[in-house]
């Protein structure tokens, strides 16, 4: 299963400096082809079953998708839209994407389904709406809906909304606030039918407090505003439970989640922390696992390195990383083996400004069969 944000990528630093590099050339004077994932440390066949994707400017008017697999690069001509900033993927089914701002995007093996609140409705609708699409992979069929949130009421707004599946059931997830400020935040939760668009609610809470929120997999985890704590709510049982977090600052946000062979890993402040649940005392012991050498190494007052994605493939686990400085950007990548909590592979991509590079690298998932 696939599941990811829309980025609108008009502007950016980087980009920003690649539309430099692109107006110094001439047509006489190629772009730099020399793309290239730079093993740090580790064996390239940690990298089996994934690869490295981008576009880059080959011509006028003309684009390329860049593909790195292990050790090696190449180039396949592509579609892209330099005004909506958008590739192929999404030309090719505009129609689930046309007039959606930031939609929140899953693709299963079955279905591709796109959804965005209508943040605008009160210029627009008299009720709070979903605008929400979806495509039968098998059929062909795209089914495109406008549906009421009854759960909402006027003046409310969304300030996060999800996608999510599991078991082959769909959920749109969505943490709700009222605009004037008078009620506290609250949790919808709708069950989707990815043929006809109809929603069932599935689940709603009240928030005693402010609360970060993460969804992943079916499972909504929300962490109190300064809270060790954390709730799990399971949407197919509808069953919440609320873990004491241990290993971890009292004031604690989950950047990231994944599961590996049903055991739980968090990003937190950049280091990605194996879950231990202990039901009978509700805690859930957090351990560090091993940190990238570029991150412990990293001495440049003027360099920041975040994370950017966390991946799952082959029970191993799969982080980029950005860096930028003054003078450059960087991407590196780190796979960690959860049965050992060891990083068995790191590597780095340089970001040149030559290589007219319409946005860093994305880390893609492969069908090996």
């Amino acid at each position: 299963m696939k599941l990811y944000h829309i980025i609108g990528l008009s502007t950016a630093s980087l980009l920003s400096l690649g539309a430099l590099g692109l107006m110094a050339q001439t047509e006489a004077t190629p772009y730099n082809t020399d793309f290239r994932l730079e093993t740090l440390s580790g064996n390239v066949t940690a990298l089996n079953g994934i690869q490295l994707e981008n576009i880059t400017k080959t011509g006028h008017n003309q684009f390329s998708k860049v593909i790195i697999t292990g050790e090696n690069a190449s180039l396949t001509p592509t579609k892209y839209d330099t005004f909506h900033g958008v590739g192929e993927d999404i030309l090719e089914n505009r129609e689930l994407y046309r007039h959606l701002t930031w939609p929140e995007t899953l693709e299963s093996d079955n279905y591709l389904i796109t959804a965005n609140f209508n943040y605008s409705y009160f210029y627009t609708n008299t009720e709070p709406v979903l605008r929400i699409r979806s495509k039968n992979k098998d059929t062909g069929q795209i089914n495109i809906q406008e549906v009421s949130l009854d759960k909402m009421l006027y003046g409310e707004n969304i300030m996060s909304e999800f996608l999510t599946e599991n078991n082959e059931k769909y959920y749109y997830v969505a943490k709700v606030y009222d605009q004037r400020g008078n009620k506290n935040d609250h949790i919808i939760a709708y069950e989707i039918d990815p043929d006809t668009l109809k929603l069932s609610l599935k689940y709603e809470e009240e928030l005693s407090e402010w609360s970060s929120m993460y969804v992943n997999n079916g499972v909504i985890y929300t962490n109190p505003n300064e809270s060790n704590h954390l709730m799990i709510t399971t949407l197919e049982t509808n069953e919440t439970k609320t873990y004491k977090m241990n290993g971890v600052d009292e004031y604690v946000y989950i950047e990231n989640i994944t599961t590996v062979n049903n055991e739980l890993f968090f990003l937190i402040d950049s280091v990605i922390m194996k879950a231990s649940f202990d039901d009978d005392n509700q805690e859930i012991n957090l351990t560090p696992t091993q940190t990238p050498s570029f991150i412990e190494s990293s001495t440049n007052e003027f360099e920041s390195i975040y994370p950017q994605s966390l991946t799952e493939n082959n029970d191993l686990v799969y982080t980029m990383y950005e860096s930028y400085n003054t003078n450059s950007s960087t991407q590196y990548l780190s796979v960690l083996d959860p049965s050992s909590d060891k990083i068995i592979y790191e590597g780095k991509i340089m970001i040149r400004p030559d290589q007219g590079l319409v946005n860093t690298y994305q880390l893609k998932t492969v069908n090996q069969d």
